[in-house]
């Protein structure tokens, strides 16, 4: 007994709701795959962000330490030079506070682990909802990466108007040896010793016959 043209239709439709469902199942798949790949990649440059920034605020502080060795009866400076002083330890104690709210933000991201523990559904929920806040704080600390550098040059500037004038070279303030004065031509005054010139009435040179080729 042949089968009727509703079972055909109703056997072609259940084979093609698979075909459709498993081809949803392969999209699905390859968005997943291509979220983690992203979310992957932004937590790997925020880090690599958060560690440039870390880094930068080490290089400063460690400067700074440095100067109050070397010279610990200038800690606060006079004058201007004190009151850009007193800012520049103010703006390094903050980028401090911020290196350590964005390590810890990672870390809740990380979970202290890198990405090869963590599941990839966990990190990426971790990391949208965090997201946000951890470029901001990182765009927050780059703003004060550039107003330190300011404070520096106000704190060279106020340090150069305290240094004492500097005396004049005595190489080149030295007065140059008198030279030979050179008076006008029409003050000089020439022999005929100094100056010789050929007499119009000297005798011509003789001349002195060479031999031809044919002769001798």
């Amino acid at each position: 007994m042949s089968d009727s043209p509703l079972s055909i239709a109703a056997s072609i439709t259940g084979l093609l709701t698979f075909v459709a469902a498993v081809m949803a199942g392969f999209y699905a798949h390859a968005l997943g795959l291509r979220d983690a790949v992203d979310t992957q990649a932004e937590i790997s440059s925020a880090l690599d962000k958060i560690y440039l920034l870390e880094t930068e605020t080490d290089m400063l502080n460690n400067a700074y330490l440095a100067s109050l060795i070397r010279q610990p009866d200038r800690k606060y400076g006079t004058g201007d030079f004190k009151y850009f002083q007193g800012l520049y330890v103010q703006s390094l104690e903050r980028m401090r506070v911020m290196d350590r709210e964005l390590r810890t933000s990672a870390e809740l991201v990380t979970k202290g682990d890198g990405y090869g523990r963590i599941s990839r559904v966990k990190r990426k929920a971790a990391w949208m909802a965090s997201r946000a806040r951890i470029q901001r704080d990182i765009d927050e600390r780059k703003t004060e990466s550039i107003r330190i550098f300011q404070i520096q040059l106000a704190m060279l500037s106020a340090g150069m108007m305290k240094l004492p004038p500097t005396p004049p070279s005595p190489i080149l303030s030295a007065p140059f040896p008198d030279r030979l004065k050179i008076n006008n031509h029409a003050e000089i005054s020439a022999t005929p010793s100094q100056y010789h010139t050929p007499s119009k009435t000297s005798e011509p040179t003789p001349l002195i016959s060479l031999p031809l080729r044919g002769e001798g």
